[in-house]
């Protein structure tokens, strides 16, 4: 939703980078608390990914509301 408002600019490339990095830590959530054996390290990854779930979601709020809305959807589901 956001690529398309604004395809191949700066601020899209921006949001996109930092969705990815939400991705990468949301996907390497379980491999890494079982590899590690640490529910620490669990609770360190799954809160800075909530947290940067809230940042990502207050950034493209104005661009999409429904994109923002399940963002937020998520971190509520997480607790």
């Amino acid at each position: 939703m956001v690529w398309q408002q604004e395809p191949g600019n700066t601020k899209t490339w921006l949001l996109m980078s930092f969705y990815l990095l939400l991705e990468v830590v949301t996907v390497s959530y379980t491999s890494v608390t079982i590899r590690l054996r640490s529910l620490q390290v669990g609770k360190i990854l799954g809160g800075s990914g909530a947290v940067l779930s809230v940042i990502l979601a207050i950034a493209i709020f104005p661009i999409s509301r429904l994109a923002a809305g399940l963002l937020l959807h998520q971190v509520v589901l997480q607790k």
